[in-house]
């Protein structure tokens, strides 16, 4: 009956799972680059012009993650709806003597 679920259809919501990764990580790179290049250095453009490029990559992580949420929460409501079809359609197959076993005593 689970295989029916498709688990791999959710390509999309990965994809920006990869993209919000990847800025999250390059975030560090840019900023270990601010000091060591601009603090240290004391190269105020530089920094500025860093500190711009981390604005942007923390956009698009931010748009990644809005992405990501989205199709992760769609694909979570169609495994939901078709474990309940399947749930249904079990519970409708049960015999008399089956639901009566299930049956809560009163």
């Amino acid at each position: 009956m689970l295989e029916k679920i498709d688990l791999l259809g959710g390509l999309p919501g990965k994809s920006f799972l990869l993209v919000q990764v990847a800025c999250d990580l390059y975030l560090s790179t840019v900023t270990a680059n601010l000091v060591d290049k601009g603090i240290i250095g004391k190269n105020l453009p530089y920094i500025w012009q860093t500190g711009g490029k981390m604005l942007l990559v923390s956009a698009l992580g931010l748009l990644a993650a809005f992405g990501n949420i989205y199709f992760a929460s769609h694909q979570a409501m169609q495994v939901g709806q078709r474990l309940r079809a399947m749930l249904f359609a079990k519970v409708l197959t049960l015999s008399d003597e089956e639901s009566a076993a299930l049956a809560s005593p009163l």
